[in-house]
């Protein structure tokens, strides 16, 4: 008897995905990137029609924080804006209690404020946190 994976299976152990996440996020892979979640790809969308609009020069994805402890805290978006301005971005379904705790260590630690935005329909509204 052989032992076969699915094809699900397979595609979940390649992805590094777990079966069902626990905040019901769904990974994404959109132009070769894998996203974490629906929303923070639709984010990415949104940041290349503003690219494309001039209204952003460039973003950074995944910007990593190293924190006490070697703790590392990774920053969904970092987004440099046209007219100079610094946005710093985190796409957020569920808002953690760890996530709160490292948010506060990375604005205490760096001159870095950041922006919690919840997707709502097509809109991207803050949330406070």
């Amino acid at each position: 008897m052989t032992n076969r994976m699915s094809v699900k299976e397979y595609n979940d152990l390649v992805s590094g995905n777990k079966g069902k996440s626990k905040y019901k996020n769904k990974r994404v892979r959109v132009d070769g990137i894998l996203f974490d979640s629906k929303a923070e790809a639709a984010y990415y969308g949104y940041l290349l029609l503003l690219k494309k609009a001039c209204e952003v020069s460039y973003f950074l994805m995944q910007v990593p924080f190293l924190l006490e402890g070697g703790v590392k805290y990774r920053l969904d978006f970092m987004v440099f804006y046209s007219c100079g301005r610094i946005e710093n971005i985190d796409v957020k379904g569920v808002v953690t209690e760890l996530f709160r705790v490292k948010k506060k260590m990375v604005e205490a630690r760096y001159p870095v404020k950041i922006r919690c935005l919840k997707r709502h329909g097509n809109k991207f509204i803050q949330i406070d946190v």
